[in-house]
């Protein structure tokens, strides 16, 4: 079973995303967390004003974790959530209005922090329509496995999907991690490109790892 230290067995948890709106209320008991048939990341068993339901780990958070991001609200529809913990992640982006996207959501196990600061937003990891990933060392890339189980398109390079096959997977192993299984679903090389409503150009900036790029949100003057 994948690991998510953001959720434990037997502590009231806080309930985020849509699935807050699909029980009648906020808070529960998490009354088990399993590993599903097919293996990944696990169902999440909770009890919420004596309604009982399954959910996943993308909307469940332990009710005393502590996040350790600081958002500010930058413009209309630019979130910007800086790390401010102890252990190697990267800051995180959020861009949009009605369709948003999520950039560089960092480590898994960190990702716990970023659900909590966004859930403070009126975020959540369900309601991106997309998550772009400037390059794929695993402070930036490592959720992704997550995130493309939640049902999140994903976005990266073809040069850094190439990079991911050698030297870029294993750079994982130094972490303790292995290289996140999911399908890309934008190809985040370099020209002009909508993705979520959103009007971008994607520019090749090599150096930090072979297929490195920036993103720039044209409306807002954004470039990430």
């Amino acid at each position: 079973m994948k690991d998510v230290p953001w959720i434990s067995e037997g502590r009231k948890a806080r309930i985020i995303g849509t699935a807050a709106g699909s029980l009648r209320g906020t808070t529960g008991n998490v009354l088990s967390v399993e590993t599903p048939r097919g293996g990944g990341f696990p169902d999440v068993h909770v009890e919420a004003v004596g309604e009982k339901k399954t959910l996943r780990p993308w909307q469940v958070v332990d009710a005393g974790f502590k996040s350790s991001h600081r958002c500010s609200r930058l413009d209309d529809g630019v979130w910007f959530f800086e790390w401010q913990g102890y252990e190697n992640n990267g800051n995180t982006v959020v861009l949009g209005r009605d369709r948003k996207v999520v950039v560089d959501a960092g480590h898994l196990h960190l990702l716990g922090s970023l659900l909590v600061a966004m859930e403070e937003q009126g975020l959540s990891l369900d309601g991106m329509d997309a998550a772009l990933f400037t390059h794929s060392h695993p402070d930036h890339f490592d959720s992704a496995g997550l995130i493309h189980a939640a049902g999140v398109p994903i976005g990266l390079s073809q040069r850094e999907r190439n990079y991911l096959q050698g030297d870029g997977g294993a750079l994982y192993g130094f972490f303790g991690a292995s290289v996140p299984e999911v399908k890309v679903d934008v190809d985040l090389d370099p020209g002009d490109l909508i993705v979520a409503g959103l009007d971008m150009t994607v520019l090749h900036a090599p150096g930090h790892s072979p297929g490195s790029v920036c993103l720039y949100w044209k409306d807002k003057k954004v470039l990430c």
